[in-house]
């Protein structure tokens, strides 16, 4: 497992355990600990190296073994000694006042071994000892309580998100075109006051200019307050454009929120000696290097830097550079723990550029688009608070299965981010992934599995969803060949359901346009929406303006679907009322439909 920056300190514990303790020994390459999974201090390291509280021995007399109790802030330490007072306090233990055991704050860490614990442990760490001869008691006892965590089930609603998930989820949105979303999460910063007044007005502009709303930043009532101050060079650009001021063309990057986000840990400052020089950093590779050395300052001070490369501007060398850097992520769940917050950030930027560009997809870049899908699985896989992570990871199925690129590896994807949490709120990517495999794949076997797993959901839930949900998974049902009397089934007709109103049909609308260069999701679209209601459907799979998109631009709903359409035929509908126009998200015909009769409820 990778130690980061924490190999310091536990190479100075391995050195005690090796004169002391034969049996803890363990060895350590660089920042590599090699600790077997029966390791007796397995549970342990394996935590510390996440980021989370761990509790490891020293040995000092033949009488007494000292535990240094470490946590990367103050209400883990807390949380971890209260934690101890429950599997091994006082009963096997405790904290001699006589021997300056309890709490150590910074101030009070004395030694170079203390300066190292402090280096893990910003906030202070907890010690205590135990008599030598109920050390295997206690060993038990914390390999126990590992064994307690990690059979606890998952939570089952998330934890409040953090800043750096809901900046992560604000790239996602952006990236599947979720407008609402968004917008959403923006107001969810302000609301908890997580992030800074000036970052959230950045974010506001970078999403009005995104989706088009360029009149929404030149009318922003902040605006003379903004340009008052230094902006990046991205935000003024795009002040410029939509006050119509000519300015130099600046790459189409993601902005770095400012200002600067402290420190996550004192060993994240870096000086001269022990960092390499910021200019040395200047490829994905040595970002993971940095991350993997626990080089926080460096690592962060790359992401915030302003890269002209685009998609198509990389050596195969390079991609495959980058694809052992994310499988060293999958297979590492230390350091994907430990360092999340600066992942989510990286792995957002490296789909901005090689998913959200124009030749996508690209067959060169098969490798690194099923990275990226299993690394995006094991990040968001059963804690996605909101649908954009999910159909980030639809659209890179959807490219390798394009592709026929690493078909099982996909479709088993697919199954684990179902079965990570299969629950009502995950239907809509059921369905989708399902509607995908349909499509692209020959052999319906694992399409017909996702049905039944999701079937069993649908039917606990059957007589409170919609009847149109219900009927949009009957006919997939038949589609995939199952029999009428299975699907009914978990399906059965309900007797409210002659009696619901569909609104599509009373919506009372006469023409919908839909944008969408996948003209057989499109369509299928189209024959649902004219089963439903009367009304005409006109489908564009146009990739730049022309007479398509002139008659589009007399229907009374544009649905574009953002992840397969081209930014030249968006621009066409710069004049068309954005309140009739509804942005989809994912790119399957039931997206296409639900987000039409989600905007006919809303509206």
């Amino acid at each position: 497992m990778n130690a980061g920056n924490f190999a310091p300190l536990i190479s100075a514990f391995a050195q005690n355990w090796t004169g002391h303790c034969p049996n803890l020994r363990v060895s350590l390459t660089g920042t590599e600990v090699e600790v077997d999974q029966d390791h007796p201090m397995h549970g342990e390291l394996f935590a510390l190296c996440s980021g989370r509280a761990a509790s490891l021995p020293f040995f000092r007399t033949t009488v007494d073994v000292v535990w240094c109790t470490t946590a990367p802030d103050a209400e883990s330490l807390r949380l971890a000694v209260t934690a101890l007072g429950v599997w091994v306090l006082p009963s096997f233990g405790g904290a001699t006042l006589r021997e300056g055991d309890g709490f150590i704050g910074v101030t009070s860490a004395q030694g170079a071994l203390s300066e190292n614990i402090i280096r893990a442990s910003p906030d202070g760490y907890y010690r205590w000892r135990c008599p030598r001869q109920n050390f295997d008691r206690v060993l038990g006892k914390l390999q126990l309580l590992r064994r307690m965590e990690n059979a606890r089930p998952a939570r089952v609603q998330p934890p409040r998100p953090s800043l750096y998930e809901l900046r992560a989820r604000f790239a996602s949105a952006l990236l599947v075109g979720d407008r609402s979303g968004a917008e959403d999460i923006i107001s969810q910063l302000d609301l908890f006051q997580l992030e800074t007044a000036v970052n959230t007005q950045f974010m506001r502009i970078r999403m009005w200019y995104r989706f088009g709303e360029l009149d929404r930043i030149r009318d922003h009532p902040e605006l003379p307050h903004l340009l008052a101050q230094p902006l990046p060079a991205r935000i003024r650009s795009w002040i410029d454009e939509a006050c119509g001021v000519l300015s130099p063309p600046v790459p189409d990057t993601p902005i770095s929120l400012l200002p600067p986000e402290p420190s996550l840990s004192p060993s994240s400052t870096l000086d001269d000696t022990e960092a390499p020089s910021l200019q040395t950093i200047a490829t994905w590779a040595d970002w993971f290097g940095a991350l993997r050395d626990g080089n926080e300052a460096v690592a962060k001070a790359f992401l915030s830097e302003e890269r002209q490369l685009s998609g198509f501007d990389i050596s195969a060398d390079q991609v495959e550079s980058l694809c052992k850097c994310i499988d060293e992520l999958i297979i590492d769940d230390a350091l994907r723990s430990r360092e999340r917050r600066l992942i989510l950030p990286a792995v957002g930027e490296i789909l901005e550029r090689y998913v959200r560009e124009s030749g996508f997809p690209r067959s060169e870049f098969s490798n690194l688009y099923l990275s990226l899908l299993q690394l995006w699985c094991l990040l968001h896989g059963g804690n996605s608070a909101g649908r954009e992570h999910g159909h980030v990871l639809l659209e890179l199925a959807s490219a390798l299965l394009q592709l026929n690129a690493d078909v099982a590896d996909v479709c088993q994807t697919l199954g684990n981010w179902w079965k990570a949490k299969p629950a009502l709120s995950q239907l809509y990517f059921a369905l989708d992934a399902i509607e995908l495999m349909e499509r692209e794949l020959a052999d319906l076997r694992h399409a017909e599995n996702l049905w039944l797993d999701a079937a069993d959901v649908l039917k606990r839930a059957a007589e409170t969803l919609p009847p149109a949900d219900c009927e949009v998974w009957r006919r997939v049902g038949l589609r995939l060949g199952f029999d009428q009397p299975t699907i009914f089934g978990y399906l059965p007709y309900q007797a409210q359901e002659h009696d619901t109103v569909d609104p599509l049909a009373e919506s009372g609308l006469q023409h919908v346009a839909i944008v969408c260069l996948r003209e057989k999701q499109a369509k299928q679209a189209a024959e649902e929406i004219q089963q439903r209601s009367r009304i005409r459907v006109t489908v564009v799979t146009a990739t730049e303006s022309g007479y398509e998109t002139q008659l589009a631009l007399t229907a009374d709903v544009v649905m574009f679907v953002w992840l397969a359409s081209t930014h030249a035929v968006f621009r066409a509908f710069d004049s068309y009322d954005k309140r009739r126009f509804c942005y989809v998200q994912g790119t399957g015909a039931g997206s296409i439909v639900r987000s039409l009769e989600r905007w006919c409820t809303n509206h």
